[in-house]
């Protein structure tokens, strides 16, 4: 039984992540924001182009002029495009929200992505008959996605009298291919779901190895734009857009793992602890992936902090402690746990000599 995962969720080929990232060239970000072909980098290199000036500053960071009123226009163009009755028919914007979060550029239309959501949603009704597989499909994810409650039993339409799925479904290649989509977003007890990803899984899975929900758009987004159809409308505004995207998010992500491996560096853990695992990139990737708006650097610095202590604690107990070192260690952790709520609630202050003093008593 497969089990739903919220869309912030990581997929469980994380753990090896960073390895393809360095292979393949998939965050490597240009010198600077452009649409330029990305250049290979060191870390030092980062280090020592944060200190170069810049034009102009953009969600924080700096970028050329030029470029900068660009984007903003090819972004106030999709909006507007969101907003407008431009779309053809309710697929064709439902194809539009879809193509905007596989091109991993949907947090800047939030707003607009959930008031087209939601007008769909109040204007569905309970029989959906003349669906496609794919519209149908399609409609069905995107709303689950977004935390919409819609029933799995609106597939039920596609089976036979005895109760599974029509064998003429499988000439519909881009329906069985939605169907399976959607079918990553099953929850306990939908039995429904689980024989729609087994039936359309043995014909597509040569051509969808990783789902939309299962992957992480940021690595996926440069593909898709290969794979994109389409050269007027919303599609060329869009395509034109999410490859400038593509080089704002670079430009960002090299800065921070510049200060992420500079701020490892000094903290010396790397030569205290030499067996334990020295992987900065590995650990910013996490939350690289989980908190892909640019303009959230602040949040993604402090998380990977916490994640590297969680992956260096793990080898400490795993390689350098004794059971009653770890013992005293875990005891410590968790009165510290227990003085920072006092702190927070107000019904202590800090006073490094009591808190050693108390340390040493309760040991």
């Amino acid at each position: 039984m497969a089990v739903y995962k919220s869309p912030s969720s990581l997929p469980s080929h994380c753990s090896d992540m960073h390895t393809k990232i360095a292979d393949n060239g998939a965050i490597r970000p240009s010198l600077v924001a452009c649409r330029a072909t990305p250049q290979k980098w060191t870390i030092q290199e980062a280090t020592s182009e944060l200190s170069k000036p810049r034009q102009i500053i953009l969600n924080g960071q700096s970028f050329k002029d030029e470029f900068s009123m660009e984007y903003e226009q090819k972004l106030k163009d999709v909006r507007e495009i969101l907003k407008s009755e431009e779309l053809e028919n309710r697929i064709e914007s439902l194809m539009l929200v879809d193509a905007i979060q596989r091109l991993d550029v949907d947090y800047h239309f939030q707003e607009e992505i959930e008031a087209v959501l939601r007008r769909h949603y109040m204007e569905a009704t309970t029989s959906f008959d003349g669906y496609p597989l794919h519209d149908l499909s399609l409609f069905f994810r995107l709303l689950r996605e977004h935390g919409f409650s819609i029933s799995a039993d609106i597939f039920n339409e596609f089976k036979g009298t005895d109760g599974v799925f029509e064998g003429k479904l499988k000439q519909d290649i881009r329906g069985l291919m939605e169907l399976y989509e959607a079918a990553q977003l099953v929850t306990e007890g939908e039995d429904i779901l689980d024989e729609a990803a087994k039936f359309s899984g043995q014909i597509v899975s040569g051509r969808l190895k990783h789902p939309y929900h299962r992957s992480i758009a940021r690595f996926t987004a440069k593909k898709y734009i290969r794979d994109f159809q389409g050269i007027n409308g919303w599609r060329k505004k869009l395509k034109e857009l999410a490859k400038m995207n593509i080089s704002v998010a670079q430009t960002v992500n090299k800065q921070e793992l510049a200060k992420i491996s500079k701020w490892w560096k000094d903290l010396g853990l790397a030569q205290e602890l030499k067996q334990a695992r020295n992987q900065p990139l590995k650990w910013y990737t996490w939350s690289m992936a989980s908190l892909s708006d640019p303009s959230m650097s602040e949040q993604r610095l402090e998380l990977t902090k916490s994640i590297t202590f969680i992956y260096i604690i793990d080898d400490i107990f795993d390689l350098y402690g004794t059971p009653e070192e770890l013992t005293v260690f875990t005891r410590a952790v968790h009165m510290y746990k227990t003085f920072s709520f006092l702190i927070l609630e107000g019904r202590a202050t800090v006073d490094m000599q009591h808190v050693e003093m108390w340390t040493l008593h309760e040991f």
